[in-house]
């Protein structure tokens, strides 16, 4: 009985609670500066914040079986598989996205992109769909508001906008527009086009896809890709291989800070 003190530490519980303890206050630490944002969608946060809890109540309740005596040789290589991705969540900075491997093909608006989820998960609900989103549309024909006789692209109705926009172009032919986003220069563009894009994210990081109208300025070559500019112009219908759009008209441009919040999602 005595070569089984009570005294002696479990490695193999002390390591569990290390784990978990240290994967919790990570994720607890990304929801209290909000930077979870860039990487699931903010309906999302609610669980996470769950997991937190469920974590942390099973480290405290293993802190008891640290003082039971050691049974089994522990196998250390089983808990690389945890340690090496808590040490770069902890050591590697997050770093900013960029759409230098993004085509403009993957720049859509956000009914397309419901399309597509739609018919990969409810092709026998196609027609329902399809006239819900219909009857959505119509709804919100009318919804963009403008100010000064400018429609004013912000934070809160940038995917209303492109998405109106997109759907009724002739409405807003020659009406101005301010926008603020990154610059997107596809390989296929001419030297004066580019697209003033935000990042759409519909579920996490992995499915990010830059959204927007494409531009045409004639100093865009002095615009940096991926920096942020606030954009002055005016709406009209232009092509893009050989297809009609409504294409925004730059007149002017300012650098701005990137946004707290540089996502937008779609709810």
């Amino acid at each position: 009985m005595k070569e089984l003190k009570s005294t002696k530490f479990n490695i193999d519980s002390i390591l569990k609670i290390v784990i978990l303890a240290g994967f919790a206050s990570y994720l607890l630490k990304l929801v209290i500066t909000d930077e979870i944002k860039m990487f699931v969608h903010p309906r999302i946060i609610p669980y996470i914040i769950f997991s937190v809890i469920i974590m942390l109540l099973l480290s405290v309740f293993l802190i008891k079986d640290i003082f039971k005596p050691q049974r089994k040789k522990i196998n250390f290589s089983f808990y690389l598989f945890f340690f090496i991705p808590l040490f770069m969540a902890y050591t590697l900075p997050i770093s900013d996205i960029n759409s230098d491997k993004m085509s403009y093909s993957s720049i859509k608006n956000s009914t397309d992109i419901n399309d597509q989820e739609n018919k990969a998960n409810k092709d026998d609900e196609d027609d329902k769909l399809i006239n819900s989103m219909m009857d959505q549309e119509e709804k919100n024909t009318n919804d963009i508001k403008l100010v000064n006789n400018t429609i004013e692209m912000n934070n809160e109705n940038f995917m209303q906008c492109l998405d109106e926009i997109s759907i009724n172009p002739k409405k807003y032919i020659n009406k101005k527009v301010t926008v603020t986003a990154f610059v997107f220069k596809g390989d296929n563009f001419k030297e004066n086009e580019f697209v003033p894009a935000r990042f759409l994210m519909t579920c996490c990081m992995a499915d990010l896809t830059p959204v927007g109208l494409l531009a045409n300025y004639e100093k865009a070559n002095l615009l940096n890709s991926d920096k942020w500019y606030e954009f002055s112009g005016t709406i009209i219908m232009g092509t893009y291989n050989k297809e009609e759009m409504p294409i925004i008209k730059i007149s002017n441009h300012k650098s701005v800070p990137k946004p707290t919040e540089e996502y937008i999602y779609p709810y």
